[in-house]
């Protein structure tokens, strides 16, 4: 065990369609005195020994004995210096993910976090949890919270109850609007509850979205001809079960909001929706969505990163083709999430509380910049 493994398994999860996107997820290991922990803002898909970060589990320790300021702001900054000065000698160009803390909760040796589509359609549900204690009751079901210092608390203290209850470890965390997180000593243990989740799933759902592609409308190369003067990438997609999402604003109202930090991060907090008539000249759509882009700027403080347009499809946006791309793939992944979550009483987006503190939040920041490079 060490972290060779770490990193074969994080590639595992990392490269396999529909368990993470971008820099999200993150992999742990455990020593007595060491914990090995993914890098923010890496890919678990390319991870390497450049990318894992060594943590003093001692300084970790004096982590959850310290009391911070009740101010989410103060505590969240307190904490997170606490964190970097956790790093054992040498570690100190890397910047350890913050849900560090999360992983030293577990007793286990390997801990796994991602954020798979087919899961979050149950997390991001309006009867999630009741559905969880369903089908999955050996699982630990931890309610919407900020992330960082706050969730690892949480977390840790539903862990203690948990192994108090059952006499045992739990080895499965699923975590409103957010992932999934699984425990265990081995790697062949993390495959065999990681399985486990997405049968019971699978199960309850029943069907998978038609992501079968769609023939272009001729108004999608127009549209991205007119977006490009505005961004410096711009990326098309379009398949049966995202127009059929994009159709109207009724339908649209499902995936209009922000389904998880992921897709606040990387998609933006809310996608643009917009609608033409099917005999508008290049004129008109060239004023309307110029219109509808100044709008939406201007209501929420920035561009935005994802453009729905009816009957058409769904343009990615941003300063780069990776970051145009992983706009665009975040849209897709909530496409799909919303049609899971439909088996499970219909979608459920983040609080706006909590959506603005994603927006706002340094380290969130410092992901975005360096997964999109």
């Amino acid at each position: 065990m060490g972290v060779p493994e770490l990193i074969a398994v994080s590639r595992k999860y990392g490269s396999t369609p529909g368990w993470v996107l971008g820099g999200g997820g993150n992999t742990s290991f455990k020593t007595a005195e060491d914990l090995y922990i993914k890098a923010s803002g890496f890919s678990l898909a390319t991870l390497d020994a450049d990318g894992v970060v060594r943590m003093s589990r001692e300084k970790l320790a004096e982590i959850w004995r310290a009391e911070y300021p009740s101010d989410p702001g103060a505590r969240e900054k307190r904490a997170l210096a606490d964190l970097m000065a956790a790093r054992q000698p040498g570690e100190e160009p890397k910047r350890p993910s913050v849900e560090t803390l999360m992983h030293d909760a577990f007793p286990q040796a390997y801990v796994v976090h991602t954020h798979p589509t087919l899961v979050n359609g149950l997390t991001c549900a309006l009867r999630g949890e009741q559905t969880c204690a369903e089908i999955l009751p050996e699982a630990v079901w931890i309610p919407i919270v900020n992330p960082g210092y706050y969730l690892s608390r949480i977390i840790e203290e539903k862990l203690a109850s948990f192994a108090e209850q059952n006499g045992t470890p739990a080895e499965i965390v699923i975590m409103q609007n957010h992932g999934l997180v699984v425990a265990s000593d081995t790697l062949a243990g993390i495959d065999v509850l990681s399985e486990r989740v997405v049968t019971a799933i699978k199960s309850a759902t029943g069907a998978a979205p038609d992501t079968s592609p769609v023939a272009p409308d001729p108004a999608g190369e127009t549209i991205r001809t007119l977006l490009e003067k505005r961004y410096a990438s711009v990326t098309f997609g379009a398949n049966s079960e995202m127009l059929r999402r994009i159709q109207s604003e009724q339908t649209f109202a499902e995936v209009a909001g922000s389904f998880s930090p992921d897709h606040i991060v990387y998609a933006g907090h809310a996608p643009l929706y917009v609608e033409f008539a099917s005999d508008s000249s290049a004129g008109a759509i060239a004023v309307g969505l110029d219109a509808a882009v100044d709008e939406y700027t201007q209501k929420h403080g920035s561009s935005p990163k994802v453009i729905a347009v009816s009957g058409v499809g769904v343009f990615g946006c941003g300063a780069t083709e990776k970051t145009a791309r992983l706009a665009l793939d975040l849209f897709q992944d909530a496409v799909e999430v919303a049609f899971y979550a439909a088996s499970f009483g219909g979608v459920s987006f983040m609080p706006e509380e909590e959506v603005e503190f994603i927006r706002g939040w340094e380290v969130e920041a410092f992901r975005t910049q360096v997964s999109t490079q």
